[in-house]
């Protein structure tokens, strides 16, 4: 009798389990699902029932989806793309706090088919820090590490003109993690992501044009102030 309760118990769990997906997938086929709480949240700490519905709209075809859907099918996909590590044509390397270099998936690789990132507009353009050239001035302050904005991107916290080959890390942060990310600042473009850094890990980028770049930090763990440094390469 006990091992039945305990069957019937499992039973009923998953069927609730099933139907918050099902009624969230039903939902969204309207246009009524958004997924504003969890954009720009690291994809591991979204709840487990909400996962697969993500992974659905993120390999949707967005060419062939109802206008209704392609908000959600690019908010899907930002979550998972800001969940991981990444970069674009070899521009961005981790090193580990023992100097250890660490090379990042190229974007293309994993996602095949999908845009890189466009920094939003308003947050791509901060006014210039400094006007550098190879071997001039670097950036080291307090930075306030926060959690990204939904269906936004942090703004940038030091913004150069020169060749874009910087080092940033941080040799204090609030709690466990923090974000570093890296754009052009002219179109938005983005040049590497990666998140989950730990105290004294930092995220190189090495671009030869010389044009105006942008760095910004940010958290999916504890928020506070992070002392940073840009430094040349």
């Amino acid at each position: 009798m006990k091992k039945m309760k305990k069957g019937l118990s499992l039973l009923l769990t998953v069927i609730f389990v099933m139907s918050l997906s099902v009624s969230a997938f039903a939902n969204s086929t309207s246009g009524e699902l958004s997924l504003v709480d969890y954009a720009n949240m690291d994809f591991a700490s979204v709840p487990d029932n909400m996962k697969e519905i993500i992974l659905d709209y993120a390999y949707m075809d967005i060419a062939s989806a109802p206008d209704n859907l392609k908000e959600t099918i690019l908010e899907a996909r930002n979550i998972i793309i800001y969940s991981q590590a990444w970069t674009v044509d070899g521009a961005c390397v981790v090193v580990r706090a023992d100097g250890t270099r660490e090379e990042v998936p190229e974007f293309s690789e994993l996602f095949p088919g999908w845009d890189v990132p466009i920094i939003n507009a308003q947050n791509a353009r901060v006014a210039d820090t400094a006007i550098i050239t190879r071997g001039g001035p670097t950036f080291s302050d307090w930075v306030t590490l926060s959690a990204p904005p939904p269906n936004t991107n942090t703004p940038p916290f030091f913004t150069w003109y020169g060749d874009g080959m910087k080092y940033t890390y941080a040799s204090i942060i609030p709690g466990a993690t923090y974000n570093l990310g890296y754009h052009l600042v002219s179109t938005g473009q983005s040049l590497g992501w990666k998140p989950g850094l730990v105290q004294g890990e930092g995220f190189e980028m090495r671009v030869g044009a010389t044009t105006t770049y942008a760095v910004r930090a940010s958290t999916y763990s504890t928020t506070g102030s992070a002392y940073i440094y840009v430094n040349n390469i």
